[in-house]
């Protein structure tokens, strides 16, 4: 009857162990569904849904996604890729309003990476599409709408490709005083390369649609 109580705890502290690693593990990555973030093996960090692609300000060298590179070869990953259409209007009504993640009180996106911080990875857009990505910029100040960009703040030495965005830069409170439009990727980039990346926008001034661009 011991030997027999004693094998019984075994196994239920070998299943309580069991149990706990499978929690553990769970925890540490976003979707418990999710054990490899490069599925390709191509190196690239795949990118789902728009709160992956909002981590991805967490890690600019592209090493990591949510803190996480496993399935990233021995050399680590070096850069994101779309693997699927993005869409900001999360709660699918046709509209990108305070009930979207990130509407941010008004403000919309928030560029990833700024002159301090950049982006230094690879994103490959796979020809995908990220839609209804917005921006409202207030300033009081003359300034040109080629300052500013849909997408990331600033990049140096990195590669942003084969990516469509479709999107609106809302300016507010400014004057422009160059007639020229918002970068689709960035508009501050040292040593980088942007290859065929494309936006069909809109672009505002005081709530007047005055520009576009496919």
């Amino acid at each position: 009857m011991v030997l027999s109580n004693l094998f019984s705890a075994r196994i239920i502290i070998k299943s309580l162990l069991a149990i706990s690693i499978a929690l553990q593990s769970s925890m540490a990555l976003p979707d418990s569904n999710r054990t490899d973030f490069d599925v390709d093996d191509d190196g690239l960090i795949e990118i789902f849904d728009v709160v992956d692609l909002n981590e991805i300000r967490n890690s600019l060298d592209g090493a990591s996604l949510y803190g996480v590179s496993t399935g990233c070869p021995s050399t680590g990953c070096s850069g994101f890729e779309l693997a699927s259409n993005l869409n900001f209007d999360t709660d699918d009504d046709g509209t990108f309003d305070k009930d979207d993640i990130y509407w941010n009180n008004g403000a919309g996106w928030e560029l990833i990476g700024n002159i301090d911080n950049p982006f230094t990875a690879v994103f490959e857009g796979n020809n995908f599409t990220i839609s209804n990505l917005y921006i409202r910029v207030e300033d009081e100040l003359s300034f040109s709408a080629g300052e500013y960009s849909l997408l990331f703040g600033a990049l140096l030495n990195a590669v942003v490709q084969n990516t469509v965005i479709n999107g609106t830069i809302f300016f507010e409170g400014g004057i422009i005083v160059e007639d020229s439009l918002p970068q689709v990727v960035s508009s501050h980039s040292s040593n980088s390369n942007v290859i065929l990346c494309n936006s069909v926008d809109n672009f505002a001034e005081d709530g007047l649609i005055w520009g576009g661009r496919s």
